[in-house]
């Protein structure tokens, strides 16, 4: 009878590759023969090394496992150094409107149907570079008509898909559907039962909508938004479309909901903000059903307090089956992977009366897809198990962090990837003294880099605190010290990073307690002149307005 450690080689490292890091480390201590077969594969390696970036490998992707390795470990090194391998601008060659999104390795952003006309009927697109002397250039998708806003899952299913509203002829009414198109044609999608799924018919004096439009797997969510609702904050709620893009059919009759944001968690498994009961909703998709199956509570709200805004991301998507997009290019060894991706909800709350939004507060939410995803059990899915609203203190402090928020970052979302997290903010550099000995300062624009990923906070926890460069400066936030924790859990006290003030918010402080590493990075990116900063998976994305509209492109890896 074989022993284990007497299989080939070959056979013990494909054993190997099927566990977590932790126990790799634990096996390669157990023996001499585990400690030389583990500390010479270059495969255990890039396994290891990829579940601790939360990354996924690239099967099409033909480069040597050394290779992959390399890039693998020069990448995270860039962004733990928060310093780009280089910096590329490009023009935005066409006046652009609002609608814009940012997806591994693409930034689209929509183009003006005519002066000051503020619409569009087509999506410029570029495929943003991963090497210092490409020359991108922008492709335009044209639907041929006004589009309201749009999605995309190019690298998953090469399909960008956008919302239209086009009145029905000799009636009062206005067909709301989607149009679906190839990336790689800009033509009509082949290949489905039909690429204009008509989602339903409004009367037309509700006026053009706003809407939010999802799209993981098979399954494609639409949430119109009309404007006379929100001018009368009418409290019909909203309908929610979900459909199977594919076959054309929908899953289910129109949901009821209070808010527009979706994120999934699974292909079959999204979260809806409720801000009517100030809860996250969790809803399972079947093939003839959409159910709401968990509800998340919010910390409490003071009195004459309440949700007046929500925006929520998560990217990537979740994945049909969770296989690995098969689109993707093949000179990328590797993506974020989506389990492991953090989900950012960008709050306001405020009176009843809303009045004005200087007087609302802002905030920002950060919490893992895996650790909202351990929070449902068998149970959430039987069909006779009343829902009831888990409260804030049983699910909450240990998995999120609460950040203040400015009230200009509610405009962006496209702000995370992966365990990233980036925003622009205002701030302030000492520049001299003035002659009677006063402190000057200049105004400035700064970035701030938030890294969730664990491994990573774990890895800086005994250098908690680095300057970098002059200008940049690491901090790992929310991880004490062994001795520290010891203190903390015997007095009972909180680490003070970990309180968020209630302001005029919340019945009490809100404690969270996921750990981050915070870059504050001052100036070296021409931040002065940037408006807005964008993230995908490989790069930070500086969006100018000044004079001609431009980006500034920072390649990490």
């Amino acid at each position: 009878m074989f022993g284990f450690l007497e299989l080939p080689p070959e056979v013990l490292v494909d054993i190997l590759l099927h566990l977590h890091p932790l126990d790799i480390a634990a096996c390669k201590v157990v023996c001499h023969s585990l400690y030389h077969i583990i500390s010479n594969s270059s495969l255990i390696a890039y396994h290891v090394e990829l579940r601790i970036a939360g990354m996924q490998n690239n099967p099409y992707c033909s480069l040597p496992v050394a290779s992959r390795l390399k890039m693998l470990k020069d990448r995270e090194a860039a962004w733990l150094a928060f310093e780009p391998k280089f910096t590329k601008n490009i023009t935005v060659p066409f006046v652009p409107v609002g609608l814009y999104d940012v997806t591994p390795g693409f930034y689209l952003k929509g183009e003006e149907l005519y002066a000051g006309a503020r619409m569009t009927r087509s999506v410029q697109a570029i495929r943003l570079p991963h090497e210092v002397n490409e020359e991108p250039e922008w492709t335009a998708i044209d639907f041929e008509s006004d589009i309201i806003d749009f999605a995309t899952s190019i690298e998953e299913d090469d399909l960008v898909a956008a919302v239209k509203v086009v009145q029905v002829d000799g009636s009062q009414k206005s067909r709301l559907y989607v149009d679906l198109r190839r990336y790689s044609t800009k033509q009509p999608y082949d290949g489905v039962a039909n690429p204009n799924i008509i989602l339903d018919e409004v009367a037309t004096r509700r006026g053009r909508p706003m809407v939010s439009i999802e799209i993981a797997g098979e399954n494609l969510i639409v949430i119109p938004e009309f404007p006379v609702d929100i001018i009368l904050r009418n409290p019909v709620p909203r309908l929610m479309y979900v459909v199977n893009w594919k076959t054309g059919k929908k899953k289910a009759d129109p949901v009821h909901v209070s808010n527009p944001g979706l994120v999934f968690f699974r292909e079959d498994m999204f979260l809806n903000p409720n801000m009517a009961n100030s809860t996250i909703d969790i809803f399972h998709i079947s093939e003839t059903s959409v159910v709401l199956v968990k509800q998340l509570s919010f910390p409490a709200l003071q009195p004459g307090r309440l949700i007046t805004f929500i925006a929520c991301r998560g990217d990537p998507s979740p994945r049909a089956k969770g296989a690995f997009p098969k689109h993707t290019p093949p000179w990328r060894p590797y993506a974020n992977n989506p389990e492991d991706a953090v989900i950012i909800f960008a709050i306001q709350i405020g009176g009843e009366m809303q009045i004005p939004n200087d007087h609302a507060d802002h905030y920002f939410m950060v919490v893992h897809r895996r650790a909202l995803l351990s929070l449902l059990d068998a149970s959430d899915f039987e069909l006779d198990t009343p829902i009831t609203s888990v409260p804030w203190e049983s699910w909450g402090p240990s998995i999120t962090r609460w950040l203040p928020a400015p009230s200009a970052a509610m405009n962006f979302i496209t702000l995370s990837a992966g365990q990233r997290f980036v925003l622009l903010q205002s701030g302030a550099e000492f520049v001299g003294n003035d002659d009677e000995g006063g402190e000057i300062f200049e105004p400035r624009r700064l970035y701030t880099l938030l890294d969730f990923n664990p491994w990573n906070v774990m890895r800086l926890r005994d250098n908690d605190y680095k300057r970098l460069r002059p200008n940049l400066i690491r901090t790992v936030v929310g991880l004490p010290s062994p001795a520290q924790s010891t203190w903390f859990a015997l007095s009972g006290e909180e680490l003070p990073e970990n309180i968020c003030p209630r302001r005029n918010s919340f019945v009490d402080n809100v404690v969270s307690r996921l750990p981050y590493i915070k870059y504050s990075h001052l100036r070296d990116f021409d931040l002065d002149i940037h408006e807005s900063v964008l993230i995908d998976e490989e790069r930070l994305i500086g969006v100018k307005f000044v004079e001609v509209d431009s980006l500034d492109v920072m390649y990490f890896g």
